[in-house]
Order: structure tokens, then sequence, then C-alpha cells
């Protein structure tokens, strides 16, 4: 389960990140069950986080949490909320930020590292998944 911000009021730049990011990871995973990645919270049961085995430590965790969910064959439920004016403090995302969110994304599709790595079990949603699967 993870929210869908709606009705967003961000400013020019951020949302035109949000829309090129969230777009680009259409583009190169296919549909992951949302159309806002990095909307949060994002609740799911342990065992899952666990076997996500997840590495980044960046904007792109967000991906990398509904990437794994696809693979694991995971459903995603999205509630809708609306969101807030930020109260005090400037964002963050800058124009440059698609640069990171776009290096992101090719070195999680086309790295030559097993970046789809998870965590062995017997079974999810009844199908055996192996490591690297």
């Amino acid at each position: 389960v993870k929210v869908r911000r709606r009705f967003r009021m961000d400013g020019f730049t951020r949302k035109i990140v949000s829309i090129v990011y969230n777009l680009g990871t259409i583009v190169m995973f296919g549909g992951l069950g949302s159309i806002d990645i990095n909307g949060n919270p994002k609740i799911l049961p342990a065992e899952y986080m666990r076997r996500m085995n997840l590495e980044s430590k960046d904007w792109f965790l967000d991906a990398e949490v509904m990437i794994k969910a696809k693979v694991l064959k995971l459903p995603v439920f999205e509630m809708n909320v609306i969101a807030q004016m930020r109260e005090g403090g400037k964002s963050n995302v800058r124009g440059s930020t698609i640069w990171e969110f776009v290096r992101n994304l090719w070195r999680f599709r086309f790295g030559g590292q097993a970046v789809l790595r998870l965590k062995a079990a017997d079974s999810v949603n009844g199908e055996i998944i192996k490591d690297g699967t």
C-alpha cells in the first residue's frame, strides 16, 4: 500500500523533474502499479522488505522498492492524498536532479552488477524465487 499525491502544489522545476522521473521509470521498467513512484509512505510486510535486499542510499530507494515489488509480483494499492504546500525550507530537487535519476535508472536497468538481486526464500505468492530473478 502506498500513497499517490494528488493536486500537488509543487514549484515548476519540481513538477517537471517529477514528470520526467515517473515517465522514465515507466519506460525503463514497464508499469509498476504507480504513477507517483516517490509517493510515501509505502507500507508492506517486513518479510518482503528483507527479500528486496535494498541497496539504494539516495533518491532511487523508492524506485528500487517499486521495481523489486514488481519482480516479486506484489500487488500495489495506491491511496490518493491531497498534497499540502511546504511550510518551510525549500526543495532539494533541481534540474540537475534529473541526471541523478537518469543515471540511477540506467545503472539499475542495464548495470553489469546484479542490481535486481533478491534474497533467497522458498516462495513468494506461491512461486519459487531464486537469487537474481
